[in-house]
């Protein structure tokens, strides 16, 4: 039976790059999930002294559009070394414009993550990167190929919600004005839902109430967002908490949006529509960063 990811990634010596990504406590936290032994370096020179120090199974680069030009000096010089030619490089970036993502997949960039990032899929894609690492001779494909790649119509996975909500007849609402278009679950019960949330199909979207007995929806909306295998699972509140405070609290929590009953359907459907569109959009804009690098490794 082969090896599942966190079996891969157990104990890897991992070089974790951080230019000051605005995200950086959180993907951190990601990362912090995989029993890695990592170093941690704030800058090129700092990073260039750790992979000269010692052996690395993995490094991985995170930071902003200005730090590109950090990002690509510390992988040329990994590429550009005998002894670290062949080491897995994974970027983790939000930074999506083609030019870009072209120069890394020039030099040889292992896999290039969009945030925010799926934790679901996030092991398997560092496991991939280090059973499988990149060619050293990688080429940029040339403009026009370039961009017949980002111009792919990829179908994606239908888009998969969790309803939770105590009232039987609240669920029935929500799961009969969404069932067309969605996968859907419910949970009458916050510890139900984080054991969807935390299992290996995780929703996209929760629809969450607010006043549910033992764990209400703040206080799990709260859960979700500290931890960072549910954290970035789109919260949206289904409540009859209507007073401006409620709403505010609610979305400083993290929620992405707040409706409030009675559920009007065709709003409910507006609502969630343009929230799975974003979420299908990161998902294709992902797809066609695989594709450019998996084009580039077969030149």
């Amino acid at each position: 039976m082969p090896n599942s990811p966190l079996q891969i990634l157990n104990e890897k010596s991992v070089l974790l790059v951080n230019f000051e990504h605005k995200d950086a406590t959180l993907l951190l936290q990601h990362l912090q999930t995989f029993n890695f032994n990592e170093n941690h370096a704030k800058s090129l020179a700092q990073g260039i002294n750790f992979l000269q120090a010692k052996q690395y199974d993995l490094v991985i680069c995170f930071g902003q559009s200005n730090s590109e030009p950090y990002i690509l000096d510390l992988l040329k010089k990994i590429r550009g070394s005998a002894s670290t030619i062949k080491l897995p490089v994974v970027i983790i970036s939000e930074n999506v414009t083609p030019n870009t993502i072209n120069k890394f997949v020039a030099l040889g960039v292992s896999d290039y993550i969009v945030t925010p990032i799926i934790q679901s899929h996030l092991a398997k894609r560092l496991q991939h990167a280090i059973e499988f690492p990149i060619r050293s001779n990688s080429h940029a494909l040339a403009g026009g190929e370039l961009h017949k790649v980002w111009d792919i119509n990829t179908n994606i996975e239908e888009i998969s919600l969790l309803v939770v909500d105590d009232v039987a007849t609240n669920i029935e609402v929500i799961v009969g004005a969404l069932k067309t278009n969605y996968k859907i679950k419910a949970a009458n019960n916050a510890t139900s839902a984080m054991s969807v949330c935390i299992s290996n199909s995780p929703p996209d979207i929760v629809l969450l109430d607010i006043m549910m007995p033992n764990i209400d929806g703040l206080t799990f909306c709260k859960q979700l967002k500290s931890n960072p295998i549910t954290q970035d699972i789109r919260v949206i509140f289904t409540t009859a908490l209507g007073d401006v405070d409620d709403v505010v609290r609610g979305l400083e929590l993290g929620a992405v949006d707040y409706l409030t009953k009675p559920i009007i359907p065709a709003i409910l459907n507006a609502r969630v529509k343009v929230h799975a569109q974003i979420i299908i959009q990161h998902r294709l804009l992902q797809q066609q960063i695989d594709s450019l690098i998996s084009l580039s490794n077969k030149l």
